[in-house]
C-alpha cells in the first residue's frame, strides 16, 4: 500500500539503507499497482518494481531534496508476508524525527492546469474555497500534475512520477471514516493538528516530488509552502 511512516514493505534480505555510516529513516512508500492505467504518464511505463520506498538521512533532507541524503528501493508486491521486515526488525535511525503515520488508497481526481486564471477570477464566487488548489489538486498523488508551492504548473513536467505533500488535518473537523473521529484542536498540544505525531511538515506545508527518467534514475524536487 501507499503509506507515510510506519513499517516499510521491505524484504528482510535487503539491507536497511545507509548514507555512509548514517542509518536512514523510512519516510514513505508509493504503491503503483492501481495507477498503471494512467496513459501517457510516467507511471504507465515499465517500472523497476511495484512499490518505491523512500528513506532519508535526516529531516532536513525532506525539504532540501539533497540526493546524497536520500535512498530509494524498488520492491515487488509479490514478496511473501513472512519475508517482509517487521516493526521489531527496524533499526533506530541515526537522526530520528517524529511525524505522522498515514495510509493511502486510490482516489481518482482530474487536474486541469489550463484553468489557473479562471480559478483566480472566480474568487468572489467561491471565497470560501481554496482557489489555489482548484486547477491542480494539492495532495499526495501518483500521476496527474504535481503541485508546486513556488510556481504555477501549467503542464505535467517530463518524467514526473509521484508526489508527497505535507500532511495536516483541518482543526475542529470530524473525520468519521478514519481512525480518529474526534476533531483535533488548533492549539499545540497532544490532540492538536500541530503535534509532530499528527502531521508531516515539509517546510511550511510544502511538497516532495519524485521524477523517474527513462534510464531508471530517480530525482527529487522539494518546495516550501
Amino acid at each position: 500500500m501507499t503509506r507515510v511512516g510506519g513499517t516499510p514493505f521491505l524484504p528482510k534480505r535487503i539491507p536497511w539503507p545507509k548514507v555512509n555510516d548514517t542509518v536512514t529513516q523510512f519516510l514513505c512508500q508509493f504503491d503503483f499497482r492501481d495507477s498503471r492505467n494512467l496513459t501517457g504518464q510516467t507511471v504507465s511505463r515499465e517500472l523497476p518494481g511495484d512499490l518505491l520506498l523512500v528513506f532519508v538521512a535526516d529531516q532536513e533532507a525532506v525539504l532540501t531534496a539533497d540526493m546524497e541524503k536520500l535512498r530509494f528501493i524498488w520492491v515487488s508486491a509479490d514478496e511473501r508476508d513472512e519475508d517482509i521486515l517487521t516493526a521489531s526488525d527496524m533499526p533506530e535511525p541515526t537522526h530520528a524525527f517524529e511525524f505522522t503515520t498515514a495510509w493511502g488508497v486510490r482516489f481518482r481526481t482530474v487536474d486541469v492546469p489550463s484553468k489557473w486564471d479562471a480559478a483566480y477570477d472566480s474568487y468572489d464566487e467561491v471565497s470560501r474555497v481554496r482557489t489555489w488548489m482548484l486547477p491542480v489538486y494539492w495532495a499526495t498523488k501518483i500521476g496527474g500534475v504535481p503541485y508546486h508551492s513556488q510556481e504555477i504548473q501549467r503542464t505535467t513536467p517530463p518524467d514526473y512520477l509521484c508526489q508527497l505533500t505535507s500532511i495536516q488535518v483541518s482543526a475542529k473537523t470530524k473525520w468519521p471514516w478514519v481512525n480518529e473521529e474526534a476533531p483535533m484542536h488548533l492549539r499545540p498540544r497532544e490532540d492538536g493538528i500541530h503535534d509532530k505525531k499528527n502531521c508531516l511538515m515539509i517546510g511550511d506545508m510544502g511538497e516532495f516530488t519524485l521524477y523517474l527518467s527513462k534510464n531508471g534514475e530517480i530525482s527529487v524536487e522539494a518546495a516550501c509552502g
